[in-house]
């Protein structure tokens, strides 16, 4: 949950990619780049409960904002990466993806808030395996 704030996105990838013996594998998970983002210029959320909505302002530009974390008061930095950010990255570094996954809540999970139940329409996380 970090490559996706990392300022050396790139140099990070091919330091792991140099680290890993040959089969290794990477596992990785970043907040997922269609879902969430700038909420101000980028990817924004708009009204409240099971009905709240996703707004897509300007996915293609890669950004670089300050916000709090949820619930928090410092701000931090954060960065937005589209999908052929981290594909294009990950493949050029010598990595192949062997796996992806973008879950959602179960029935289970979404009877423990509006919140997660809203999960069920969207993915919040892009899970990647990737090997070397």
């Amino acid at each position: 949950m970090m490559l996706m704030d990392c300022e050396d996105f790139e140099g990070t990838i091919r330091e792991v990619v140099r680290v890993l013996k040959p089969g290794g594998r990477l596992f990785a998970s970043v907040l997922h780049p269609c879902f969430d983002g700038n909420h101000d210029t980028g990817i924004g959320r708009q009204g409240l409960g099971i009905d709240r909505e996703v707004v897509v302002k300007n996915y293609f530009e890669p950004r670089e904002w300050e916000a709090p974390l949820y619930q928090g008061t410092i701000p931090v930095i954060r960065r937005h990466r589209t999908l052929e950010d981290y594909v294009k990255t990950f493949v050029g570094a010598g990595l192949t993806i062997v796996d992806l996954n973008e879950p959602g809540a179960t029935d289970e999970q979404a009877k423990i808030s509006v919140g997660i139940a809203w999960l069920q329409k969207i993915p919040l996380y892009l899970y990647w395996e990737l090997k070397k």
